[in-house]
């Protein structure tokens, strides 16, 4: 505003323009001056209600200091002289001037005991309370361990101690107070929480804490995922399935195709998890599709958890096999969510699925796939840990869950997996492919269904004309699941 005003007087009577129309809209106004000389305008403070300055103190070493003025706030009374601050994610952290005649108390006439009699006896029988102390000597002569003395005294008698240090570490210090018969330890804190960085070999850091201890309070044990963002910090706590146990209806979920149906023995139970293996593009995810959009023509609930595949290929992809999904995404039957396992840790992507369940009544989850989540935690161990307790409490919730998990190559007998959890899943379905006079074709069977009769048979699956086919049961080949499959002579000569 001063350049565009040009000459000094202009631009302060633009200012008081402005303060005079703003007056009147009953606005509060905050102007920004950047302050091109030494000198203040004091005719331009004269004009506004208040002036505060903000003022950075470089250092030698170290971060800048920054310190804020209150010079003028007029009708109101104001803490004068220079107040630290700090700006840091999430905002700005202002620390008041310390003005000591504010805190005027009464101070009880007794003294402090440092817990060694002879110490007190040269102290006069120890330090009078609301006094300071100063101890002075050379490097090493005990100044740090006298004043624990008296901390760890007063700890004893269940009056609480602040010590502020500058150059020992905590731990150094614990470790030489209980070389000296002072085990400070264990009052050091009602509660003990451990963070903790663990670094990934691409994307980012996982972070996790851990309440380690929580005097006289339960807490929930083991290590729980956190995030620091903008706004502040997110935790996911660990799940622990055995507080979702509720009342699951006995009921199937039907595909809406009636021979996958009777392959897994009439449907797939409410309840139940869903294991869906075989190579990359043998017909998992689209199977999973299926199941998700059969149950939003009922009008139930799904989400979808995708790793690999973009949304808007998984809906074009649906709509050529005749699911229109789109109008269910926009409905809200279907929610998909994107997951990068290197942006998001595993406790995360748990309490998304927790709140749909929770929050948005949702039937079905699909997970697609075990491959991607397995990048986003460190090893299998903790996979199968974190998909224990989420089958377990999807499971308790009446929740119908669908994984995918992809088997290295794509024709033979030996198909390995990258992570074993067939054992936590409750139904299986195994995708192949299978060649046939020259033709690749796909393949799928039920070779798991814990507490109910599945279909033991093989059928052929195809995708094709817009729509899902499975066939009937392939009764003249022998080796299907090897991919080189054997014709046999079902009516033989005489």
């Amino acid at each position: 505003m001063a350049y565009l005003s040009k000459d000094p007087l202009r631009y302060r009577r633009q200012i008081l323009s402005l303060k005079d129309f703003m007056t009147g809209k009953h606005c509060t106004v905050l102007l920004l001056d950047d302050r091109t000389s030494r000198e203040p305008d004091l005719q331009l403070h004269s004009i506004v209600h208040g002036v505060i300055s903000l003022d950075r103190v470089p250092r030698d070493y170290g971060n800048t200091r920054r310190q804020l003025q209150v010079l003028k706030l007029r009708g109101t009374s104001f803490r004068e002289g220079l107040h630290d601050y700090l700006i840091h994610t999430g905002g700005v952290k202002v620390f008041p001037r310390l003005v000591a005649a504010e805190s005027r108390g009464k101070v009880p006439n007794e003294t402090v005991s440092s817990g060694i009699p002879e110490l007190d006896a040269l102290t006069g029988g120890g330090l009078d309370r609301g006094t300071s102390t100063l101890l002075m000597g050379p490097a090493g002569s005990g100044k740090t361990t006298i004043a624990l003395r008296w901390a760890f005294s007063a700890a004893l008698r269940n009056e609480k101690s602040v010590l502020c240090i500058f150059e020992e570490s905590p731990h150094t210090l614990i470790t030489r107070a209980a070389g000296l018969g002072m085990g400070i330890q264990k009052f050091l804190e009602s509660g003990l929480i451990s963070l903790e960085r663990v670094p990934r070999d691409y994307g980012n850091t996982r972070r996790q804490l851990q309440v380690l201890k929580l005097r006289g309070t339960s807490f929930r044990e083991g290590l729980h995922d956190y995030l620091i963002h903008t706004g502040g910090v997110k935790v996911f706590p660990r799940l622990v399935a055995a507080e979702s146990r509720g009342k699951v209806p006995n009921e199937t979920v039907s595909s809406g195709i009636p021979e996958l149906d009777a392959l897994t023995g009439g449907g797939l139970d409410r309840g139940t998890s869903t294991l869906l293996m075989g190579p990359a593009g043998s017909g998992k995810t689209t199977i999973a599709l299926r199941w998700a959009f059969s149950a939003a023509l009922r009008n139930e609930k799904s989400v979808l958890c995708i790793f690999e595949e973009s949304p808007h290929t998984l809906i074009t992809r649906a709509a050529g096999l005749g699911m229109g999904i789109q109008k269910f995404l926009e409905s809200g039957l279907i929610s998909l969510e994107r997951v990068d396992p290197a942006e998001m840790p595993p406790g995360q992507l748990i309490e998304k699925v927790k709140f749909y369940v929770e929050n948005r009544d949702v039937k079905l989850v699909v997970i697609d796939s075990l491959n991607g989540y397995l990048q986003s935690v460190p090893g299998e161990q903790f996979l199968t840990l974190h998909l224990h307790e989420l089958l377990g409490f999807l499971n308790n919730s009446g929740i119908l869950t669908l994984l995918t998990l992809a088997q290295a190559g794509t024709i033979g007998s030996s198909m390995p997996t990258p992570v074993d959890v067939s054992y936590l899943a409750d139904n299986i379905l195994l995708f192949r492919y299978f060649e046939v006079r020259g033709e690749v074709r796909q393949a799928i069977s039920a070779i798991k269904k814990r507490g109910g009769s599945h279909e033991r048979k093989i059928r052929e699956l195809a995708f094709s004309d817009g729509k899902i086919t499975v066939g009937k049961p392939i009764s003249n080949f022998h080796g299907v699941l090897t991919g080189i499959p054997t014709l046999l002579d079902l009516d033989p000569k005489p």
